[in-house]
């Protein structure tokens, strides 16, 4: 039953296991972290003629000029 953890190949795989979780681990706390992203610049481009678009529209323009001052 031992003789199992003799063999490199073993090793090897539990080795490339180990750092595939870790990287994944680490790529979650970089994603799960409170950076506040301010000022972005940001377009919208509205290809519909509905209410609901312009209402939208006007709507977010309304907010931005609002900022502004």
């Amino acid at each position: 039953m031992f003789n199992v953890f003799k063999r490199k190949s073993i090793w090897i795989s539990m080795l490339v296991a180990a750092v595939l979780i870790g990287l994944f681990a680490f790529a979650q706390v970089g994603a799960r972290s409170t950076v506040k992203v301010r000022h972005l610049p940001l377009a919208l481009v509205v290809n519909d003629n509905g209410k609901d678009a312009k209402n939208v529209v006007k709507k977010l323009r309304k907010e931005s000029h609002q900022k502004k001052r």
